[in-house]
């Protein structure tokens, strides 16, 4: 981590003046709350379900697969989505992804005691079907904002990839430590939190004029 901040300050303060980049600031946020939001909500229901699915090979194998392949198929129809200034609809993803996932979190208790008796299948079934809307939602906003970015130059993409990468691992790290400090459920609503202000940030990117020279 220590390098990693390191590089990050060497990367931002260093560059050609000539070539300025207006709203480096938002797309950096906006893409690293993304990838911060993401792995934290991928690590801490592998936790939480755990408990329902009862062997953690099993638990790691479904839930990255749901996520990831749910969110292959929330990339490839976001890009129906018209963005531009103001558009309500590109907000939606953010608000779906953080409404379900507040009410698939604080359900999973209950739902653990009904299914703690049914088969293995059943069990496996029910957890891949539970967190497919959640990752249709969460593959969404990223490339949302590549194609709200892209036409801010070839400088602009790279960061966005570059420090959505860098948050993922980080993110890794601070899922472990907040989840022993304080808990899965406060550290799920971190993540939320995060999806939240990457909301509040994209709306920003979307109605922010940009000057960038690549």
């Amino acid at each position: 981590m220590v390098i990693a901040a390191l590089s990050l300050i060497a990367l931002i303060y260093r560059g050609d003046r000539s070539r300025r980049w207006f709203g480096k600031g938002h797309v950096v946020t906006y893409f690293s709350l993304l990838g911060l939001g993401f792995i934290i909500v991928e690590i801490t229901f592998i936790q939480k379900f755990m408990k329902i699915i009862g062997y953690p090979v099993y638990a790691f194998s479904v839930i990255i697969f749901a996520l990831l392949f749910s969110a292959a198929f929330g990339s490839l129809f976001s890009s129906r989505l018209p963005t531009g200034r103001n558009k309500p609809w590109t907000l939606m993803p953010f608000v779906l992804a953080v409404g379900y996932g507040l009410v698939l979190q604080f359900s999973l208790d209950p739902l653990g005691s009904l299914l703690m008796r049914t088969p293995m299948m059943i069990r496996l079934a029910i957890t891949f079907l539970l967190l497919i809307p959640l990752g249709f939602f969460l593959g969404m906003p990223f490339p949302l904002g590549i194609k709200t970015i892209k036409n801010q130059g070839r400088q602009a993409i790279a960061w966005a990839w570059g420090m959505n990468g860098l948050a993922t691992v980080v993110g890794s790290l601070v899922a472990s430590v907040l989840s022993i400090l304080f808990g899965f459920n406060i550290t799920l609503i971190g993540a939320f939190l995060c999806y939240m202000g990457a909301m509040l940030v994209f709306r920003k990117i979307e109605n922010q004029p940009f000057l960038a020279l690549s």
